[in-house]
């Protein structure tokens, strides 16, 4: 799955609650899931939906899920993406794969 652009409109609580029940649509039919954020920007509601994934992608390499999250640092705002970026790293109980692009 990969998510990537903006996230910076004032619809993504739409869009993160279907990525939300596409990821565990896809845990429940696979044993593995790799997940590629692409951002060039985000903000705070879209920040606190990555909190909500991070547990659930926890959650299910707790169960014996192999997990991959590969964060792409890709703009001009590349040093707040990897703050963030590393931030989230240190939530979650699987593989956090940093590149830059």
């Amino acid at each position: 799955i990969t998510v990537k652009g903006w996230s910076m409109k004032n619809d993504i609580h739409k869009k993160y609650a279907q990525l939300l029940i596409d990821i565990e649509n896809h845990l429940e039919k696979s044993e593995s899931l790799n997940l590629h954020f692409k951002y060039e920007d985000l903000n705070s509601a879209s920040l606190r939906y990555l909190h909500i994934i991070l547990n659930t992608l926890n959650g299910a390499h707790k169960q014996g899920k192999k997990i991959a999250l590969f964060w792409n640092c890709m703009s001009d705002k590349e040093d707040q993406m990897i703050e963030t970026g590393m931030e989230l790293a240190k939530e979650s109980k699987f593989r956090f794969q940093f590149s830059y692009l």
